[in-house]
């Protein structure tokens, strides 16, 4: 996931300048907690992005969805990542027309997410979950593992659909209609 803010230079990038401040700062007798300042500046930022209503540093695309809710209907496979993170979306891919062997990943972390595919097309799906909840369309459903589902009309088709489904503490349902 190429969008997180913990992976990100401005997080690492000032939290050393806050160990950097405060090693100087103790040398003159002076001592900052630095954990606390880190997490209160973190809930700021939490704060911040959900009263705008969208990350402050990171970058938004059409395809993630951040402390919202959201519909993403799916007309072109151009995009090939769909990121849910602390919100609620829906991935439509109902429109999408299979060429090819194509992959598609569904990121869900601390959210909600509902996928829809079409009857239509055969699919391979891989959920991997971690203190969430992965529902396939044959009725099963993983919480803490990986899982694998396979439509019968996959079987033999030279055009499939792959999705990588991944959860985190969150719930992701993957039907077909």
């Amino acid at each position: 996931m190429r969008m997180s803010f913990f992976f990100s230079e401005i997080f690492w990038g000032g939290l050393l300048i806050l160990i950097g401040v405060s090693a100087i700062l103790k040398s003159f007798n002076i001592n900052i907690p630095i954990l606390r300042i880190a997490f209160a500046l973190f809930f700021i930022y939490l704060g911040l992005s959900i009263f705008f209503g969208h990350s402050l540093f990171l970058e938004k695309d059409r395809n993630t969805v951040i402390f919202s809710e959201t519909n993403i209907r799916v007309e072109e496979l151009n995009q090939r990542e769909f990121n849910i993170i602390f919100g609620k979306g829906v991935v439509d891919l109902r429109g999408i027309s299979i060429e090819d062997d194509e992959l598609i990943e569904i990121n869900t972390i601390f959210g909600s997410a509902d996928v829809i595919i079409p009857d239509d097309i055969p699919v391979v799906i891989r959920a991997s979950s971690v203190f969430g909840s992965a529902s396939l369309p044959d009725g099963n459903n993983v919480t803490f593992g990986d899982l694998s589902y396979r439509s019968p009309k996959q079987e033999g088709a030279k055009n499939r659909l792959t999705v990588e489904a991944n959860v985190v503490f969150g719930g992701l349902d993957i039907t077909r209609k």
